[in-house]
């Protein structure tokens, strides 16, 4: 794996876990997670890595929320509203969109996967073959229209 595609994975997880611990009230409890563990881990990866890429993803996601949702949303299947789904599932989901859709020099499969693969790793297993359904939808949408 080359070094950027190194660092894009970390800087991405960065980015995630960021997101995912700013999503939380400071007074609330970050659903079963280890709040400290959480930190420690973003802190670790932040260290080893240029943090340009998680800034440019944090600071996307967190100004252009509600419009990743509503690009989002029409994949998501009938019935089915960004409330139903898991404070992990929404973040990586607007984390996956704000990368496909603001002409980053990565390929298109790469955000779907690495959503998919963090996911895995911090998700309930019934939310993997979900999310990787409405990100494949989105991006045959997206190249549908281009």
């Amino acid at each position: 794996m080359s070094s950027n595609k190194t660092h894009r994975k970390k800087a991405r997880e960065a980015a995630f876990l960021t997101l995912f611990a700013t999503a939380f009230d400071k007074t609330a409890e970050l659903e079963g997670c280890d709040k400290e563990a959480l930190q420690q881990l973003t802190v670790e990866l932040l260290e080893t890595e240029d943090s340009s890429y998680t800034d440019l993803l944090v600071q996307g996601v967190k100004e252009n929320e509600l419009r990743l949702d509503a690009a989002y949303i029409p994949f998501l299947g009938k019935g089915w509203r960004p409330e139903r789904l898991s404070r992990v599932s929404r973040i990586l989901l607007r984390l996956a969109v704000f990368e496909l859709t603001q002409g980053q020099d990565i390929e298109p499969e790469i955000a779907v996967f690495e959503s998919v693969e963090l996911c895995k790793k911090y998700a309930d297993p019934k939310e993997v073959g979900f999310l990787n359904g409405v990100l494949r939808s989105f991006l045959r949408d997206k190249e549908g229209q281009a």
